[in-house]
């Protein structure tokens, strides 16, 4: 049928050869999962298999399972499978592969809800100096957010200096949440966008860009034989200084700079809105990717704060006009400065909109680093006399990020803002 491939004496095609009714392209990652756990394997070896008909080989682990699948991906239809083996081959070898691929296809939709937890807070590599601190618990579209009890400490490293390190308190806030998936990964994915959405929509409320400080976890622990059981908010410690620092050298947080804060009303009422809009949601991360890079890389914040009104400017048109001849979409740039004169006065905004549509073309197509990039992010010298388009350019990169933050916020909270 085919040349079998190296450490294999035999092949059993199933479903007599034929391909399986099954989308792979949809469905295929949950299919294998459930092929496995149906093996009651703890998991898999996967390894491509280069010789013509290609496919996949998959070998289980934590079984007494010495036979391997092979998985053929024909153009256009579902998978075909054949067991692999080395010896002689068996009925009681190939029976239990027959068995999960069939009932694996059975139960594709079926999902579980994993309980999980993760931590956020502001980003200690941006240079604001104010500790924002959540005043209480509290409950935001499904999850429960707790704030720790101290502020956290961290010696921040310097980017482009090994001997030099910032001083930083954060007030760190533990969330839990549950999320569906047909196994804790998936669920686990999920959650990770929703936290990644939460702290996009905390990051324009409060214009300090919020983060992910842990990965997302099951919210269970081991009890003392070994089997897992829930826990619940208060069993997560988060400690007041980092493992990598040294306690002596710690400053006190009574000399950091705080700022009691609450979770804005309008994130929990508008949030299902925004996550059923595809386009508000991707005007949110592509924001908070340009408040992540503003430090070290201006011209690419730049980019991403311009993509991000044009975007939220295209939202008041229903079909963009485009050019007869060449159908390139016509009107981006006053559309743009359009968008930026819902929340600065219109003259500022035609200025500022002509200034950054010219640098975002020059860095898109031409790669042009405007700020102090080149530098690594050192600053000249400058008396006030001199040009310095590096200075110019940061200075009026602020405005630019301000203004798309309030017009984000209006946008996500459903409240116009008067220009300022």
């Amino acid at each position: 049928m085919f040349p079998l491939p190296d450490g294999f004496t035999w092949l059993v095609p199933l479903n007599d050869g034929a391909p399986l009714d099954l989308d792979r392209r949809k469905n295929g990652d949950e299919w294998i999962h459930l092929v496995f756990r149906r093996l009651r394997a703890t998991g898999f070896q996967m390894s491509g298999h280069a010789a013509f008909p290609g496919g996949h080989i998959y070998r289980p682990s934590g079984t007494e399972h010495r036979t391997a699948l092979w998985v053929l991906f024909p153009t256009g239809q579902g998978p075909i499978c054949l067991v692999l083996g080395d010896g002689d081959p068996s009925e009681v070898a190939v029976e239990p592969w027959r068995d999960a691929v069939t009932h694996a296809i059975g139960q594709i939709g079926a999902v579980t809800d994993f309980a999980w937890w993760t931590i956020i807070g502001c980003d200690p590599n941006t240079p604001d100096v104010v500790a924002l601190r959540l005043s209480e618990p509290t409950e935001v579209a499904g999850l429960r957010l707790v704030p720790a009890l101290e502020l956290f400490y961290e010696n921040v490293p310097g980017r482009f200096n090994i001997f030099q390190s910032n001083d930083r308190h954060t007030g760190l806030v533990k969330v839990t949440g549950s999320s569906m998936g047909y196994n804790s990964n998936v669920a686990h994915e999920e959650a990770a966008r929703r936290i990644r959405l939460l702290c996009s929509l905390l990051s324009v409320a409060f214009g300090m860009p919020w983060i992910q400080r842990s990965s997302v976890n099951p919210l269970t622990r081991f009890n003392g034989h070994g089997d897992t059981e829930p826990m619940n908010v208060d069993d997560i410690h988060i400690p007041a200084i980092s493992p990598w620092d040294r306690d002596d050298e710690v400053p006190p947080d009574t000399e950091a700079l705080t700022q009691s804060v609450e979770i804005p009303r309008w994130i929990g009422r508008r949030w299902e809105t925004i996550t059923r809009d595809k386009r508000m949601v991707d005007a949110l991360l592509n924001h908070h990717e340009g408040q992540l890079m503003m430090a070290h890389h201006p011209s690419h914040a730049a980019l991403a704060f311009v993509t991000t009104v044009e975007a939220l400017g295209n939202r008041k048109v229903k079909k963009l006009p485009r050019c007869r001849e060449c159908r390139v979409v016509t009107g981006s740039g006053d559309r743009f400065r359009d968008a930026l004169a819902r929340v600065i006065p219109a003259q500022e905004a035609d200025a500022l909109g002509r200034k950054f549509y010219n640098w975002r073309s020059r860095t898109a197509h031409d790669g042009v680093l405007h700020g102090t990039e080149p530098a690594f992010g050192a600053w000249a010298f400058w008396s006030g006399i001199s040009e310095n388009t590096a200075r110019d350019f940061e200075r009026e990169l602020y405005s630019l990020a301000a203004a798309a933050q309030r017009l984000l916020l209006s946008e996500a909270s459903g409240e116009e803002l008067r220009p300022t």
